[in-house]
């Protein structure tokens, strides 16, 4: 996948293809087991909810904002959160 840049409007990409200050919204999370998904309702990151890139570098854990709440993630998981960009 692709950077997300301001030409991708409906492409979904995964949260680790943003880059820093990219404002998204959550479309759907790949969790066969439910609990990463149950871990990030509870810290306010549901589907369609803003969501703001602090820290990505490409590598490693990346942190994110959503609802005032900051919150680091692993490369792991941030690959199985997929997003849209929003304007």
């Amino acid at each position: 996948m692709t950077k997300v840049s301001s030409s991708i409007s409906t492409q979904i990409a995964s949260l680790s293809d943003t880059i820093r200050n990219d404002l998204v919204k959550i479309d759907h999370i790949d969790d066969s087991c439910g609990m990463n998904l149950i871990r990030l309702s509870e810290m306010g990151f549901t589907i369609n909810t803003p969501v703001r890139i602090v820290k990505n570098n490409g590598h490693g854990p990346m942190v994110i904002e959503a609802r005032g709440v900051q919150a680091i993630i692993g490369r792991g998981l941030s690959n199985k959160i997929k997003i849209r960009r929003i304007s």
